[in-house]
Formats: C-alpha cells, sequence, structure tokens
C-alpha cells in the first residue's frame, strides 16, 4: 500500500513534464510589459509585410518579412523568423499579406517571434508605435534585397583597353570581392527543428516515466489480486 501511495505521487510530480516548454511559459503572459520595458527586453523591434508563412514542424512556422521600419536593431530589408504554429506570440500566427508590430527575440538559430511577444497587427498598435517613434532607425534605401532595379542602366558599356603585353605577363588576375551590400539578402533561414527538439525530448522523457510507473502499479495492482 505504501508503494503504491508512493509511485502514484511519482506520476503526479511527473505530469508536468509531458508539456513543452513553450506551454509552461505562457502562463507568464497574464502581465503584460509596458511599452518602456518591452522595449528593453526584446532584441529587435520592426513593423513588416508578411510575405510568406510556411509550416517548418509541427510547433514552429517560419515567416518570411518584408521591413518597413525599424524600431530596434534590424536593417535588413528582408527577415526570416520562426514563430509558434499555432499561438505566433499571443494573438495567433501572422497571416501572409498583413503587417505586423513585431517584437522579435534573437536566438543562436536566427530571430524569433516568441510566445508572450506583444507583437500584433499594426492597425491595432498606434500607441506602441507612438511611444517607438523618435526611436526610428534608417533603413537602406532603394528596393529590397533580391528585387531587381526598375530598369537598365542607361550608360553605355565602356569598351576595356588591350592590356599591354607587359601587364598581361606580370599583373595577377584581380577577383571582384563580394558585395557587401547584398549580405542582408542572405540571411540564414532559422533553424526550424532547433526550438521544438529540447521540447519533444522532455515530452518522450516524460511519456516514457509515466509508462514506467503505470506498469509498476499494474504489477503491484495484479499482486494484489493473486493474494
Amino acid at each position: 500500500m505504501r508503494l503504491t501511495a508512493i509511485c502514484t505521487l511519482l506520476l503526479l510530480l511527473l505530469l508536468p513534464t509531458v508539456l513543452p516548454v513553450e506551454q509552461a511559459s505562457a502562463l507568464s503572459c497574464v502581465e503584460p510589459l509596458t511599452d518602456e520595458k518591452a522595449y528593453e527586453h526584446y532584441d529587435g523591434i520592426i513593423v513588416g509585410h508578411v510575405e510568406k508563412s510556411v509550416t517548418a514542424d509541427q510547433w514552429t512556422n517560419q515567416v518570411t518579412v518584408t521591413v518597413l521600419r525599424s524600431f530596434k536593431s534590424i536593417t535588413e530589408r528582408t527577415l526570416v523568423l520562426n514563430e509558434d504554429s499555432s499561438w505566433g506570440a499571443i494573438n495567433g500566427p501572422s497571416e501572409v499579406g498583413e503587417d505586423y508590430l513585431f517584437f522579435l527575440r534573437q536566438t543562436d538559430s536566427g530571430w524569433e517571434n516568441p510566445l508572450c511577444s506583444p507583437s500584433k497587427e499594426a492597425d491595432n498598435a498606434a500607441g506602441k508605435l507612438a511611444f517607438l517613434a523618435d526611436k526610428e532607425l534608417e533603413l537602406p534605401t532603394g528596393a529590397a534585397p533580391g528585387v531587381p532595379s526598375s530598369g537598365p542602366s542607361s550608360a553605355a558599356p565602356s569598351t576595356p583597353a588591350a592590356p599591354s603585353s607587359a601587364q598581361s605577363t606580370s599583373s595577377p588576375a584581380v577577383t571582384a570581392a563580394p558585395d557587401a551590400s547584398a549580405e542582408p539578402a542572405r540571411m540564414m533561414a532559422a533553424d526550424p527543428g532547433s526550438g521544438s527538439n529540447s521540447g519533444n525530448l522532455q515530452i518522450a522523457a516524460g511519456l516514457a516515466s509515466i509508462a514506467v510507473l503505470a506498469a509498476l502499479l499494474l504489477f503491484l495492482w495484479l499482486r494484489r489480486r493473486r493474494k
């Protein structure tokens, strides 16, 4: 009887391990941060237009955003971020074609729109945008990365002068330097599985523990029945 009570107590203690880390952290959404604290707490703040949203795994959506305005850290024109596939931040996942005020965290795998972030539709964020107005950063001018220019160059191509024999024998070939301005276009896509692997392992460990305890309880119950 005493062993049965101990096993039951252990079973109750192990139940929280079945919940993903993201669900447990969602409990902290009860008290939202003030605008000042939110600005300090999050690593990047932007207004972005959602261009694409794809399912990375059962927990995560990968969202491609065109940055319209930036208020902290981010100066790229295109951003790829991860968010929860069910909740987004707290008001549901981001919808393609909509503009959002994003409060983002930077992780080892890239930018994330985390659970409980105050991210919301830009049309419903007038108060927060007013607070952020004097913190706006300058974004690169011209077309966003990956967008071609409006037309071909009007300058006629110049014909290079034929190199002299001395130059052709003594001058090494010059390799073109990489275009640093194209770096924002090569944004690292966030690893979709890194955020959920630890949660999946935690669930598996919890389920395995519960299965062992359930088998032990069944064994004790059958043993008592035989007596």
